[in-house]
């Protein structure tokens, strides 16, 4: 059975200060106003699958000296299951999302092998 990869979403409200004059118009370039721009982002960290190199440490308990280790079949497959719950999880997340900027996700991904191919697999349309 494959462990399953550690999907954490993480929410931040940011608010401007109160010396910040910055409004919601301001910053999508329409008409000033009084209203204060209050944007809600979230942040959802997910761990690569199992790579050979993981498995070769659990293993042995020795650095197997790859630096670039692909994933492992059991790797693939929790990047697979990690897929179906990311997708429930963007869903639930757009619902609350109005139109616009603010919808919008940015994936941020290390460049080992690894981390590439989970990324690619769990969000194939990024």
């Amino acid at each position: 059975d494959a462990e399953p990869l550690n999907i954490r979403p993480w929410n931040l409200t940011a608010k401007p200060t109160a010396n910040a004059h910055i409004t919601e118009q301001a910053l999508y370039g329409g008409e000033l106003d009084e209203k204060p721009l209050i944007v809600r982002k979230s942040i959802i960290f997910v761990r690569h699958g199992e790579s050979e190199y993981n498995k070769a440490m659990r293993t042995t308990g020795r650095d197997p000296q790859y630096r670039d280790a692909p994933l492992t079949a059991t790797g693939r497959q929790q990047v697979l299951d990690a897929r179906k719950k990311l997708v429930e999880l963007r869903a639930k997340l757009e619902k609350k999302m109005s139109e616009g900027p603010e919808r919008r996700w940015l994936l941020v991904v290390s460049p080992l092998r690894c981390a590439l191919d989970s990324a690619m697999d769990i969000w194939p349309e990024a």
